[in-house]
């Protein structure tokens, strides 16, 4: 079959991962927002920030001594699983199920995700990355639309939480794609473990700058998007109220924002790579996002929270991402195995704790004017 062939499988898989992932960000939206005040999200994302930095260290040494072609699948097979627990715990528990929710959707999809884009980084060489991370990408935010939708009418036509066992389905199906990708991947797990036992993740971030930038980057995003993240939220609670409405609110975002992610995507991305460079690329995020967030003193509401972060999610989905994940390729195997972990989760949770923090701050200082 044409999707056994690992490069027909990485596009696949990754426009699967990333439709689950943004139709379970969606009913985790919902369900938190329904059962807990807009005001608890901070604690959310403080306490997913503690969890996420233990979780990418655990990932990191995984990656290390097991290697992406092992640990990617398994990771994706939990993912489901956590989806098929949360569904039987939704029917006589539903707060614990949505905090079970936001904690593996925020910490545990995110690790999933990086392993995942560990496996690619090391399954194809640097020279065919280039296009084969461009259709990727691309893949990935069709996958979102996909996913958007998908939660937008399943929270519609079925009873409350139908979408967590479709979930499950498709995180198994994830898992079976990443172990086609990782076929015919050289086993070079006991190299890299001799490495990084002599120089651990913290050590690497001395030795090597890119490193260290790639931290600020990722830490630094993600505090911006923690910030336009809650102002999204606490407009949209106030505009549609809890329950159903809500889901399908979210899922009709995420799926919009994915539709825009793929038009920037086909019309800007190779565009971006090739005029603007990686650190441009990279670079389109925040400038964007500014822009956006200075239209919120003249949108109305909802639409000055659903502007900012919109803006975050396509360019992070798209132009930031290539250019991104890129930035990894110089960096030897054995460094990137053990630190990935630790940018693209730990310090992405860290940013969002101190955004978090930062909320906080901003509400108690005018409580009145928190927006």
């Amino acid at each position: 079959m044409i999707i056994s062939k690992p490069e027909v499988a990485a596009p696949a898989t990754a426009a699967a991962l990333i439709a689950q992932q943004v139709a379970g960000n969606a009913i985790r939206d919902g369900l938190v927002l329904s059962y807990f005040a807009v005001q608890s999200l901070p604690y959310f994302m403080a306490a997913a920030a503690v969890l996420a930095i233990g979780a990418a260290r655990i990932s990191g040494r995984l990656l290390v001594r097991l290697g992406p072609r092992r640990v990617a699948p398994a990771l994706l097979a939990s993912n489901a699983a956590l989806f098929a627990v949360e569904w039987a715990t939704l029917g006589w528990q539903p707060r614990v199920a949505a905090v079970l929710l936001y904690f593996h959707s925020t910490v545990m999809g995110a690790v999933a995700i990086s392993a995942y884009w560990s496996l690619l980084n090391e399954r194809f060489d640097p020279h065919s990355a280039k296009p084969l991370m461009a259709r990727v990408a691309g893949a990935a935010t069709l996958g979102g639309l996909i996913g958007g939708v998908s939660a937008e009418r399943v929270a519609a036509l079925l009873p409350p939480g139908s979408l967590l066992p479709i979930l499950a389905v498709l995180g198994t199906l994830c898992a079976a794609g990443a172990r086609v990708v990782g076929r015919g991947a050289r086993d070079r797990t006991r190299a890299a473990t001799g490495a990084a036992d002599e120089v651990g993740a913290w050590a690497q971030f001395r030795h090597q700058p890119l490193l260290r930038d790639l931290a600020v980057v990722i830490s630094l995003a993600a505090m911006l998007a923690a910030l336009v993240d809650y102002l999204l939220k606490a407009e949209a609670v106030a505009h549609f109220g809890r329950g159903h409405d809500l889901v399908r609110f979210f899922g009709l975002f995420y799926a919009g924002t994915a539709l825009a992610a793929v038009a920037v995507q086909a019309s800007l991305g190779r565009v971006a790579l090739g005029r603007l460079g990686l650190g441009g690329s990279v670079a389109t995020h925040p400038a964007a996002v500014g822009a956006a967030a200075l239209l919120g003193f003249v949108l109305p509401p909802p639409w000055r929270g659903i502007l900012p972060r919109g803006v975050d999610v396509v360019v992070r989905s798209s132009t930031f991402r290539a250019g991104y994940e890129l930035l990894y390729t110089p960096i030897a195997e054995a460094t990137k195995r053990s630190a990935k972990s630790l940018i693209d989760v730990g310090c992405d949770c860290a940013g969002k704790g101190a955004g978090a923090l930062l909320i906080l701050a901003i509400v108690a200082v005018a409580p009145s004017y928190p927006t």
